[in-house]
């Protein structure tokens, strides 16, 4: 045991071990997901209602959602998918979280939206054709890795229409500036987050200063067996996205405040970016 937790004290070599997927499809933990998915108090899965709204009102000022394709990757129980095909958008969900799909599948049905969701992986599966915007909120670009970057964004560029838009928010270098290395340590005799029954949890937050990048590394210890769940985060520079954007041949990429649309200030943590095939 003193072996695997020194192990698990020391700093990984960035993306070297990706686990993104064992805090959606593992059946416990997706239910807690979901559970902070819906409150309307915490922050933990999507943003409050109020800030959706928000976000979802600037961006429909600025792309006129009606009658438009519209596919939102990642949507979970489809909390931004439900709000632009109220405004008149052809709407599709992806997300490989069989749990979120379900919920979305059903809230369409009780609200009458004709939304077309699919279970499936936006990095392994085919995209809908012909889109004319492409989303990916709640900062789900950045825990992906240069290279999974970079196919997401073919990916994204093909599913686009000639002059579509791709449109999502990243965590910014004012965030990581903010941010500090720590360590953690919790019993959980009752069950939690991490698994339903009694369990040990170890935790160790990993910064990375010459990349931006940051990992919380979980160590789950059950009396059944022992799991880590590693979650990287990358941060940007407005300039740094643009880059990255162009290189991969998007055009026209303008950043924005997240919830106004207005320009994005000097110390916010979170910023939208807009960019055009």
């Amino acid at each position: 045991m003193y072996d695997e937790l020194n192990a698990f004290f020391e700093r990984p070599v960035p993306f070297s071990v990706y686990t993104v997927d064992a805090l959606w499809t593992d059946p416990h933990r997706a239910g807690q997901m979901l559970s902070h998915h819906l409150s309307e108090t915490s922050n933990a899965a999507s943003r409050r209602p109020n800030e959706i709204a928000a976000i979802v009102s600037w961006l429909d000022q600025r792309l006129k959602f009606a009658g438009k394709a519209i596919t939102d990757l990642g949507c979970g129980p489809g909390l931004y998918t439900g709000a632009m095909a109220q405004r008149g958008g052809h709407v599709s969900g992806i997300d490989f979280s069989g749990n979120s799909i379900r919920y979305a599948r059903g809230q369409a049905g009780i609200e009458g939206l004709d939304i077309a969701y699919e279970e499936a992986d936006y990095l392994r599966d085919p995209l809908p054709a012909d889109q004319d915007i492409v989303m990916l909120i709640y900062g789900d670009l950045c825990p992906l890795s240069p290279d999974r970057r970079r196919h997401l964004y073919d990916k994204v560029r093909k599913s686009l229409k000639p002059g579509g838009s791709f449109v999502f928010d990243v965590f910014s270098l004012a965030h990581f500036a903010a941010l500090t290395e720590s360590q953690g340590f919790e019993h959980c005799p009752e069950g939690g987050f991490w698994a339903k029954g009694a369990h040990f949890v170890f935790s160790k937050t990993f910064l990375y200063q010459d990349r931006h990048l940051g990992l919380d590394r979980y160590l789950v210890v059950t009396p059944d067996e022992t799991h880590e769940v590693y979650n990287w985060m990358q941060y940007f520079g407005e300039d740094s996205i643009r880059a990255e954007l162009a290189e991969a041949g998007f055009t026209d990429a303008i950043t924005y405040d997240l919830t106004t649309g207005g320009p994005v200030q000097k110390d916010a943590k979170v910023f939208m970016v807009l960019a055009r095939t």
